[in-house]
């Protein structure tokens, strides 16, 4: 790059003392509007960024007070009455956030800002700027939201650890198996919860859950499966299916159609006339004696958690061949959608909201 001649570095330092364009470049590039009111006569005077900002097409560029107050949320009116008193009572700097409602419905969050002022000929003024703060507020509001959630679910697996633990204790004879048994449990809540928490939403697609759970039988062959495609389970249904899955795969490879290399298993999860419908199928080669103990923490699993949530209904087999279990819950209840039981409405309705300030 050339140096530039004197002539040109003088031109263009004079030009940087030059401040008023600045001062009217500035705020348009910082979306911040600016505006003067007159305290005796009401009268409001705004720029060009002020208007375009707050978008309100009713206003000129000059307005009475008073109309600009029919647009401040009306809850908000009285706290910003209060400081404009207070400014122009005590000289002090005028500083509140409210909100304002467009006629098109649309709500934005304000930050105004100013001081008072005297003009020469004795009129009160106070001077401010308002900046548009929605995506902050927004961004706030859907963190609290979320922080509520992850305490609640937070409260639930803690519940839901300890309930397996003492379950686990009663059910095993000695250390080894108790420890074997937890620690499969954990393992397998544990990656339910990591599908849950890795989108934008606390949903589990059900094809990611089973994959998680059972791929590597499935790729080996040994599991076929058949599912709804697309299915978004919630995050109770979610935990509910997954420990079912590895209760049942811990009972065919101890017990069942996978202790031995030839048996299969089917598993379908189908959602049809208003059911989600869960079917696994063993098939061995050789014949199966079902378990001696059929009240261990994997039985209760199946029969008692399984109607816990959401009322499901389960039903065994016992063939010669293998089990057959099947369980029936409302897919309503069980789907990432507003409305169901679980505290998922509250993050939906984030979501929404989310959804809807971004269009």
């Amino acid at each position: 790059m050339r140096d530039g001649n004197p002539t040109e570095t003088a031109m263009l330092s004079a030009q940087l003392q030059i401040d008023t364009d600045w001062q009217s470049l500035a705020p348009a590039a910082g979306g911040i509007g600016r505006w003067v009111a007159d305290l005796d006569s009401g009268l409001c005077v705004v720029d060009p960024t002020w208007r375009r900002l707050m978008d309100l097409p009713h206003l000129d560029a000059a307005f009475p007070m008073v109309d600009f107050f029919e647009f401040i949320m009306p809850e908000d009116r009285a706290h910003v009455g209060t400081a404009i008193e207070e400014s122009r009572a005590t000289g002090a700097a005028f500083a509140v956030e409210y909100r304002v409602v467009h006629p098109s419905g649309k709500v934005m969050w304000i930050d105004g800002a100013g001081r008072p002022m005297t003009t020469a000929d004795g009129r009160k003024l106070l001077i401010g700027v308002n900046h548009d703060v929605t995506a902050f507020r927004q961004a706030q509001e859907r963190a609290e939201l979320m922080a509520g959630e992850m305490a609640h679910r937070i409260k639930n697996i803690f519940a839901l650890v300890g309930g397996m633990f003492n379950m686990a204790a009663r059910s095993s004879d000695t250390r080894e198996a108790l420890i074997e048994s937890f620690q499969g449990r954990l393992r397998a809540l544990s990656d339910v919860n990591s599908l849950t928490f890795s989108g934008n939403r606390l949903l589990v697609r059900l094809r990611a859950l089973v994959d998680t759970t059972l791929g590597a039988l499935v790729e080996a062959g040994q599991i076929d499966v058949e599912l709804t495609n697309d299915f978004a389970l919630n995050g109770t249904a979610a935990q509910t299916v997954v420990l079912s899955l590895n209760e049942l795969l811990t009972n065919a490879v101890k017990h069942g159609a996978l202790s031995d290399p030839k048996g299969r298993v089917a598993l379908s999860i189908l959602v049809s006339d208003g059911d989600f419908v869960l079917t696994w199928r063993e098939t061995a080669p050789h014949e199966i004696t079902p378990p001696a103990k059929l009240t261990g923490f994997g039985m209760r699993v199946l029969r008692s958690m399984t109607v816990a949530t959401f009322d499901g209904v389960p039903e065994f087999d016992w063939a010669p061949t293998g089990l057959t279990f099947r369980c029936t819950w409302k897919a309503a209840e069980m789907s990432y959608t507003e409305g169901n039981r679980y505290a998922d409405q509250v993050v939906e309705q984030a979501v929404r909201a989310t959804e809807s300030r971004g269009s």
